[in-house]
C-alpha cells in the first residue's frame, strides 16, 4: 500500500508542470474567445476560464488529497 501513495504521489508531482502549461494555454484561448466571439464567444470563454482554474487547482492539490487519506485511513506516508 506504501508503494501505491508512493507512486500516486510521484504521478501528481510530475504532472504539475504540464498542467501549468495547459491551463495557461486554456487562458488563452478562453481570451481570445472573449474578445473575437462576441455575446456568444463570453459564453464559451467563461467555459473555458473556469475549467482552467478547476483543473489547476485539483493538479496542484492533488498530492495533499493523497496526504489527507493517507492519514485518515492510518496508512503510513
Amino acid at each position: 500500500m506504501e508503494n501505491l501513495i508512493s507512486t500516486l504521489e510521484q504521478i501528481a508531482t510530475s504532472l504539475r508542470m504540464p498542467a501549468v502549461i495547459l491551463a495557461g494555454i486554456a487562458l488563452i484561448v478562453g481570451g481570445y474567445y472573449l474578445m473575437i466571439g462576441g455575446q456568444e464567444g463570453k459564453a464559451k470563454a467563461k467555459n473555458w476560464f473556469i475549467g482552467a482554474g478547476v483543473g489547476l487547482i485539483i493538479v496542484l492539490i492533488a498530492s495533499e488529497i493523497a496526504k489527507y487519506i493517507a492519514n485518515q485511513t492510518g496508512m503510513p506516508y
